[in-house]
């Protein structure tokens, strides 16, 4: 188990005495308030998430920051940077205050961990021929030789965090525009050329293999688009 992992970090309920609800106050009234001094470093940290996104879900914009190990229950590390991840507001909701028991369960700590080494995220088109709107769903689907542990948190975090739900909704938006630029390549040129697109467009997304566009481009390279879909929609 990684260093820092939730079941290697015990409890802390108090430091010596001093009530919780007063050192809650160091984060709500100190360091996250507007216009206090140490909000400096509040909004440090918030800046530290790359082109500012949530690293959680990978998507949406960062808003607050979430205590990676929750404040309820180690209040310790209340003010601690290395604690407070930047975060979107729904993304620490869903996260909660929950104790990690078993190490499946555990959130990914993006300052040390990174799930980007295998490609686990998968979209499956809903194959609905008469529908003129694409849709997707999204689901963990990591290699055969995938460690089952780690199976077990990235689909933990993809259903706690309701990845399914933000993923399919901002793709199906995103399929009305894509398909209707497939369906002007595939008018002049073919399937071939619809393909082509496509590949092209996931080695722009190379960058971010487990990103909703790279999983949705990925399921778009498939027969029953290129063969039936598109020229039933022509």
């Amino acid at each position: 188990m990684e260093k820092g992992h939730p079941q290697n970090v015990a409890e802390c309920r108090n430091i010596q005495g001093v009530p919780k609800s007063e050192l809650k106050k160091l984060y709500t009234e100190k360091l996250s308030k507007i216009k206090q001094p140490a909000r400096e470093y509040y909004d440090k940290i918030i800046s530290l998430a790359p082109g500012g996104i949530c690293p959680y879900c990978k998507h949406q914009i960062v808003t607050t920051l979430d205590h990676y190990f929750p404040k309820a229950h180690y209040i310790s590390l209340v003010i601690t940077p290395t604690n407070l991840i930047p975060a979107c507001s729904n993304c620490n909701d869903y996260k909660q205050d929950l104790i990690v028991k078993e190490k499946e369960d555990a959130i990914f700590n993006p300052y040390y961990e990174d799930c980007d080494g295998i490609i686990w995220l998968k979209a499956s088109l809903n194959r609905d021929i008469v529908s003129d709107f694409l849709t997707m769903t999204f689901s963990v689907c990591p290699p055969e030789e995938c460690d089952p542990v780690l199976q077990k948190r990235l689909e933990n975090q993809f259903n706690t965090l309701r990845l399914n739900n933000l993923y399919s909704k901002h793709a199906a938006e995103e399929l009305i525009a894509v398909a209707s630029r497939h369906l002007r390549i595939f008018k002049a040129f073919g399937a071939s050329e619809v393909r082509k697109s496509i590949l092209e467009s996931l080695e722009d997304n190379t960058y971010r293999p487990n990103s909703w566009q790279s999983a949705m481009y990925r399921a778009l390279d498939d027969d029953w688009y290129l063969n039936k879909w598109l020229p039933k929609h022509l």
